[in-house]
This record gives C-alpha cells, structure tokens and sequence, in this order.
C-alpha cells in the first residue's frame, strides 16, 4: 500500500499530536479514520498507531514526513478539492451547447490564434483573455437591464505557478491585440487611488506640455473613454497587497465602487480638487501567482466583495512543452475586427462641449431561450448553492457568477452584432452567447475550488514563517495583538497560525495580566529549541 504525500502528512502530524484541520485533499478513507479517533487522547493515539503499524510500508513513509514544513503542494491536493455540481436545471443542455457552434466567430478564431501564439497557457486564461479584450473595446457603451444595469466591465485574475503556466506570455499576446487595435484604452497599473481618479476623470497630467505629440496624441484619445478603459498587469497581487499601506489607503473600496459602475463618481483631492469619473467602466486584466495571491489577499476581502468582483481562473492541467511559436503580431483580420466594434459604437462625449453629454448607451436585449438559461443558472448560484457546506469565503463569488456569464455573454453578442453588420437597433444574446458565458464561468467557479485549498497552505505556511521571525526577534514575548501590529496582519487572520505553532511547541503561550487590570491575555514566545533559519 502506498500513500498520497498528504494522507501521510496528516498522519504524520495526527501521530505527533499536532493539529490536522488545516490540511487540505486527504483523501475520504484516511480523513474517516481521523475523524473517528481522537489522536490527542492516550487511547486514540495508541489505536491510531496500531493502525498504521500494520503496514510496514505506511509506516516507514510516515516516519520520513516532516510534520513541521508547510504541507505538500502537489497537483493531487488542489485536484482533490470536492467542487459541487451544478444542478440539473441549470445545467446546459445538448441543445443550447450545440447553440455555440453558430456564434462568437471572432472570439473562437482569436482563442486559435493565441493558442498557437502562446500554447503553454492554459486555455481558460487564453479563452477569458479573448472576452476581456471584447469588454475594453466595448468600453461600457452597451448594457443589458434586469434586477440592475448590466454591462461589461470585467475584472480578471489568472492564477498560477511562475513560468511553467506561461502567464506573461500569454498577457503579451493580449497587450499585441490592444496596441494594434486601442492603445489608447489601457492606463498604468501602478498609481496612487489619487492618481487613478485624476486618470479616469479626464484631467490631463501635469506634464503634458512636456510629452511628444505620439504621448500626446494617446492622452487626449483616451480622455474620450477616460472612465472606460483597462489595466493590464503582471504580478497584480503586489497592487492588492500596496492597498494596505498608508498612501494607498481605500484603493480596494475605489476599485469596488467602480466595478459597480455607478453613473457618476466624485472625489475631492488634494491636488486636483473636485474631480467626476462619469460612467465608470473599467476592465481589469491581472495574472498573479497562488503564493502572492495568498499573501496579498486578506480574509476581509472575502468577506467584503472585493474578491468577489474578479473572475479568477487557477490553472488546471500543465501545458504539453513546446518551443514551437508563431509571430507575435496578432492577425491583420483579427485586429481590425476589433478595432471596428471599438470605433463603431457610439463616442462616449461630445469633445467640443464635454458639459452636453451626448452619449448615451445602447440596449440590448435577450432572447426568450436565452434568458432561461440565464434564470436558471442565477437561481443556481445565486441561492440553490448557497449551503453550510459550501467555503464561506466563496459565497460572493457565487452569488456574483451568473453576472460575470451575463457581462461575456453580452460582449460576445456585441462582437456578432458589429460583424453582421449592425443588423438590428442593438445587440441580442442568443442562447449560444449566454452558453458560452456560463461555460466560462462555470470553469472560474470550478477553478476556485480548485485554487482555494493551494491558497491556504500558501498563505498559512507563510504566515506562520512570519511569526517565527517576529518572536524570534522578541525574545521576551509578544501579545497577539503586538504581533498584529508587527506583521500588518488582523487578528483573525494570525489566531489559526499561531494556535498551529503552539500545539506543535514551537511557539509557548503564558497566560498575561496587564498591571494596569483589565481582561487576562497572553504572550506569545518562541520555544527554546526553534530554529527559525
């Protein structure tokens, strides 16, 4: 008999009375035989033991696991993740995935290309990349009305190991398909949540007169989509994880109210003073890796919507390796194609006047068929799915699913309306359309159970390296609190860790009393014979 590394990581860790709640992907037998016997008693341990004792074999692999280091990370613990399948009803039929077949022509040639461009990226990433682009040149001009305005802003976030996945290949593949169709559309990543607003209220920046007339040029084309256009950056988790620091202060709640697209933003700024974002409507294009991800996204982001809001595809099957790569210039046809739906709809103001507004968005509409689907899968996610066992931290992620299919399937129906040539008064999703959404999203919500059980021994292994380090610097101990404050980290987030750390005794807790009175606590202290290097 032989063990997965994680089942005998877990009952490494459950022989050594250590806690075993946070190990993700033990398989069903191993984590019944745990659930039934009570490890930490002397009758437990001493079954337990019995048990494993039996096989020679499990027992010498158990003897050669290290309870102490982060868990095992491989592909066998994030694929053994339970994913709950969608309900029947809900479900696409054969006919409605035959539907896709006869829509979205540019998007499934694009998807082609870049797959012969960049074939070391994941698909999903690539597939996604391709409606996101739809979304920037659409730049918030049509929308769909149901319970709320519907349009297409998109926020999207790959996830995956660096290198193997080919993520910046895959986002260059993107940046070629923008620069040849809308240069202009793209703003920095990388600014202050001051500095973005002066971005998307139009103002020029201080420097202008001293840009060339190419920079120039961009600026004032841009001003015309000035709260419509997109960010595109490698490394996005390091942007998420900035928001905690002072001069970064409510970027992530700026981000949020954007995303929600609210007809008019105003902020008061030092530098510019009063300044309007009117139609906000960005789209977000990030690519990070699970290990960052996990150190820049806290648990209030999950509870507050901010993660939320973003499609996050985790990569799923390594790419076969290859070397062979095509050109880098995206096709002449391909790009042009969509530079027209760009420049086809209507201009976002009227320059000559920017207080007479003139623009105004177009309505589309949904087929009988179409929308059916569409109230199936929202009442899906939306409430059917919404249980005690569904991850907490993913319950607006669900709830939000069937929008995000709604906002791909709106900009692929946009895309076919602009190829036949603006046949009817506004773009209509079809059944195929709103297929193809919903299976993009169903793979995002796929790709979320599979990503969160890497992002928590990601980010708990990280997390309790930290706090080795801080008491290692503090020989006299610290309160949970004073670690919080060290380590830029909330309570809640470090309770978990440092619980781990003290039950396997590397770390010693004291019960304190404040001189001064007051409720007891405890101090934290590295154990004698911790090593910390």
């Amino acid at each position: 008999m032989q063990l997965t590394d994680i089942d005998a990581y877990a009952l490494k860790r459950a022989l050594t009375r250590m806690d075993i709640s946070g190990v993700q992907g033990i398989s069903p037998a191993i984590q019944m035989m745990l659930n039934g016997l009570d490890a930490k008693s002397p009758e437990g341990w001493q079954l337990l033991n019995q048990v494993v004792s039996c096989s020679p074999e499990v027992m010498n692999q158990i003897l050669k696991v290290d309870p102490k280091v982060e868990p095992p990370t491989s592909r066998k613990a994030s694929q053994a993740a339970f994913i709950p399948p969608l309900p029947i009803e809900a479900q696409l039929s054969d006919a409605a995935l035959m539907s896709t077949e006869r829509v979205a022509g540019w998007y499934k040639g694009t998807v082609d290309w870049m797959k012969r461009r960049s074939p070391m990226t994941p698909v999903s990433f690539l597939e996604t990349g391709a409606v996101w682009l739809l979304c920037l040149a659409i730049a918030r001009r049509v929308h769909i009305e149901f319970h709320s305005t519907i349009s297409t802003s998109l926020y999207l976030i790959w996830v995956a190991e660096t290198s193997k996945y080919a993520k910046s290949t895959g986002l260059e593949t993107l940046f070629a398909f923008v620069v040849a169709s809308m240069p202009h559309m793209l703003i920095p990543g990388q600014t202050s949540p001051e500095g973005m607003i002066e971005i998307l209220s139009g103002a020029l920046p201080t420097n202008f007169d001293r840009l060339g007339k190419r920079d120039q040029q961009l600026i004032e084309a841009g001003r015309k989509f000035a709260g419509q256009r997109g960010i595109m950056l490698d490394e996005y988790s390091g942007l998420l994880a900035s928001a905690r620091k002072e001069h970064m202060a409510g970027f992530i709640e700026l981000l949020m109210r954007l995303y929600d697209s609210r007809a008019i933003e105003q902020h008061y700024t030092r530098s510019g003073g009063l300044l309007t974002i009117r139609n906000p409507g960005i789209c977000i294009l990030g690519a990070t890796t699970p290990a960052a991800l996990a150190r820049a996204v806290t648990a209030e982001m999950w509870e507050n919507g901010a993660n939320a809001r973003y499609l996050m595809m985790f990569r799923d099957q390594p790419p076969a390796y290859t070397t062979e790569y095509i050109k880098t210039s995206p096709p002449f046809e391909l790009a042009a194609q969509l530079a027209k739906l760009h420049n086809a709809l209507p201009m976002m103001r009227d320059d000559r006047n920017e207080e007479n507004e003139t623009w105004v968005s177009l309505s589309a509409s949904i087929t009988e068929e179409a929308k059916t689907q569409y109230m199936a899968y929202t009442k899906a996610v939306f409430y059917d799915m919404i249980t005690d066992d569904l991850d907490e931290r993913l319950h607006g992620n669900y709830r939000r699913l069937h929008v995000q299919a709604l906002k791909m399937a709106l900009a692929l129906a946009t895309m076919d309306w602009i190829e036949r040539g603006q046949d009817t008064k506004a773009p209509v999703i079809e059944l195929g359309h709103f297929a193809l959404g919903q299976q993009l999203a169903e793979k995002a919500r796929h790709s979320l159970h599979r990503m969160m059980p890497v992002l928590s021994q990601s980010y708990d292994s990280k997390t309790q390296r930290d706090l080795l380090i801080v008491l290692k610097n503090h020989p006299g101990g610290l309160t949970l609190r004073d670690i919080s404050r060290t380590v830029g980290r909330n309570t809640k987030d470090l309770r978990s860790a440092i619980d781990v750390l003290v039950e396997s005794g590397e770390v010693v807790a004291q019960e304190h009393q404040a001189p001064q009175g007051g409720g007891k606590t405890f101090i934290y202290s590295l154990a004698p014979s911790t090593d910390t290097r």
